[in-house]
């Protein structure tokens, strides 16, 4: 076993983050540990290298920042957090949508503008349903269906942006590669 070396920039087994310095207030504490708080918790979502929890409508994230994840997250009140492979949404507690982290395929920079009621983020999209129940998806579609990481490109172009359907859900739920939508009457209907 090596002990973690904390500010050298590699997230190591034992630390909860590394932004490449001993620095406090930069989102990553000196000791490149959280103490994470026992309670306020009210809202988490995680991805496969990166949590981040809602700690009294506050957004904290730990684990990989190589695409500023955690480092980059946004500062204020929200409601709802949900994380990509490589980017953050959140919603604030007036409903409005704020990304960060890569953008590569518009995961961040083609949030929608409005009010919206729940969020969820696929690999390299988004869905939240706004107020009229409906799903609005952004990131990865036709125009844009390649993405570059691990030193390779994947063609990714699996309809969640185009496909979303027009009926009226009360929840959305994304995942790796698909999206799915839950009406009032209990039933689901998904696509990608």
């Amino acid at each position: 076993y090596t002990p973690a070396v904390c500010g050298n920039g590699n997230l190591e087994k034992g630390e909860g983050c590394d932004d490449g310095n001993t620095k406090d207030g930069d989102g990553c504490p000196a000791a490149c540990l959280f103490k994470l708080p026992t309670h306020g918790v009210i809202d988490a979502g995680s991805n496969w290298r990166t949590s981040c929890g809602l700690f009294n409508g506050k957004i904290r994230c730990w684990g990989d920042d190589s695409k500023g994840v955690v480092t980059k997250a946004p500062a204020g009140k929200f409601k709802q957090v949900a994380l990509g492979m490589w980017h953050g949404c959140a919603l604030t507690t007036t409903g409005a949508i704020s990304c960060w982290g890569d953008d590569q395929v518009g995961s961040v920079s083609k949030a929608p503008a409005g009010v919206f009621t729940d969020i969820s983020c696929g690999n390299w999209f988004c869905c939240a349903l706004d107020t009229k129940k409906r799903a609005r998806c952004w990131g990865v579609d036709a125009k844009q269906p390649t993405v570059t990481h691990w030193g390779g490109k994947e063609k990714l172009d699996f309809g969640q942006v185009g496909n979303a359907p027009s009926t009226e859900f009360v929840q959305v739920s994304a995942k790796r590669l698909q999206a799915c939508g839950l009406t009032a009457d209990g039933k689901i209907k998904c696509w990608g």
